[in-house]
């Protein structure tokens, strides 16, 4: 599984996003109306948002499809059974190379 910086990126400017928006709405006077601010930083938060919603999505997709395709060939063991195979396997000791 190949592993990307882009969910950290992504949820880290979802964070500060959140912040900024919280930040602008106490440092602006109340008004009984939207301010455009408020509109382009949801906008901006629902884009950021959702583009990390996509890449979750895409991610557990593609892990399901590459699974399907592995078990197809036969070549897919439970990661339990693979741990504890490992686990339970000693080293073995060749006679011919041992002092």
């Amino acid at each position: 599984m190949i592993t990307s910086p882009f969910p950290l990126a992504g949820i880290t400017t979802v964070l500060t996003m959140s912040t900024i928006m919280t930040g602008v709405s106490a440092s602006m006077p109340q008004v009984s109306y939207i301010k455009a601010v408020d509109v382009y930083l949801w906008i901006s938060f629902l884009f950021v948002f959702l583009s990390v919603i996509e890449y979750a999505a895409v991610n557990y997709l593609t892990t399901i499809e590459e699974r399907k395709q592995l078990k197809k060939r036969g070549k897919v063991q439970s990661s339990v059974f693979c741990c504890l195979q490992k686990a339970s396997q000693k080293p073995q000791c060749n006679p011919s190379t041992s002092p």
